[in-house]
């Protein structure tokens, strides 16, 4: 599908659900070699014969088809082609381009899988997935970036195939988003920001300085909210084992300076303060939560003014010196 695709092609497409194809291949008589490669009975020619979009019927030389909204399986099947056929792997970097969101993020996961594979085309699958990554196009490296830190937040995955400069590159783009006007691309950002701030201390202190240079020029309509999450996710009380704390004082600040009006923001930045033994800090911020939560419910006061009462009376403030960590 050309990424030029039209705007009305690409309303039409998104009034079909997603569905699987129905396959019933005729028996493939065993191929020597220089037969041409099928996947499920179909040649690549003949999947790049499918529409993204409608339905119908395909009866060609290998396979017999039944198409509907196919843009899972056709990009499966471009995918196993794409291991070593070069312009599979083309195909799908152009599909990273297309304007319908579903089929850019399939074909950005197809590269991703592919880059993480033994497949004979791995390194070509990293160059288009990096170039992807790091165009201009935010929505194109949105998508991208998503895809890759979506694979490479996994305990068990392998980052030795990304390597140091693959893994600067990715740092650098994600830093980049933050400072889109888009919801999605700043969510698909801080999503990075947790997953490479968690990996080393190095992108960690990047992060909190990014976001501490100029909180104005974040201009995401959610990004106060999204930063008070992901600071929340780190530092938040039930955790016995708080991450990337400096990150999360860093993004608590830049939500209240960016809503100073909400009493949630001051309480997830007076528990940062707290996990890092500031206490002066926390007990002011958490007097500012208390000051901003008339408007609340009464449960959500109620838990806001507990986090006060804790932090007044607790006994390991005079028990450690005031930097001590929490």
């Amino acid at each position: 599908m050309s990424p030029f695709r039209s705007r009305l092609a690409l309303a039409v497409s998104r009034s079909f659900p997603l569905a699987l194809l129905t396959i019933q291949c005729t028996a493939v008589p065993p191929r020597g070699a220089g037969v041409e490669r099928t996947y499920q009975g179909l040649t690549l020619a003949e999947w790049q014969a499918i529409p993204y979009f409608g339905h119908g019927h395909l009866s060609e030389g290998t396979g017999n088809i039944t198409f509907e909204r196919d843009v899972e399986r056709a990009i499966e099947a471009l995918r196993e082609f794409a291991r070593e056929s070069r312009p599979a792997l083309e195909q799908l970097r152009g599909l990273g381009w297309d304007l319908d969101e579903d089929v850019r993020e399939e074909a950005d996961a197809a590269l991703v899988h592919l880059a993480h594979s033994a497949a004979p085309n791995q390194e070509l699958a990293w160059e288009a997935l990096m170039g992807l990554v790091g165009t201009d196009d935010a929505l194109v490296s949105a998508a991208a970036v998503g895809q890759l830190v979506n694979e490479l937040d996994d305990e068990e995955v392998d980052w030795e195939p990304l390597g140091p400069r693959r893994e600067e590159e990715l740092a650098r783009c994600v830093e980049g988003l933050l400072f889109e006007p888009g919801d999605e691309e700043f969510e698909i950002a801080l999503e990075g920001i947790a997953v490479l701030s968690a990996r080393s201390a190095e992108h960690e202190r990047r992060f909190a300085a990014a976001l501490a240079r100029d909180p104005g020029s974040l201009r995401a309509p959610d990004a106060a909210d999204e930063l008070n999450e992901l600071a929340w996710d780190f530092v938040e009380p039930d955790l016995s084992a708080p991450r990337c704390k400096a990150l999360a004082l860093e993004a608590a600040r830049v939500a209240v300076a960016l809503a100073p009006e909400v009493p949630n923001y001051w309480d997830t930045l007076a528990i940062a303060h707290w996990r890092l033994g500031n206490r002066t800090e926390a007990l002011a911020a958490s007097r500012r939560a208390v000051e901003a939560a008339g408007r609340l419910d009464s449960r959500q006061r109620e838990r806001i003014e507990a986090n006060l009462e804790l932090f007044g009376q607790d006994a390991s403030w005079t028990d450690a010196p005031p930097e001590t960590p929490r």
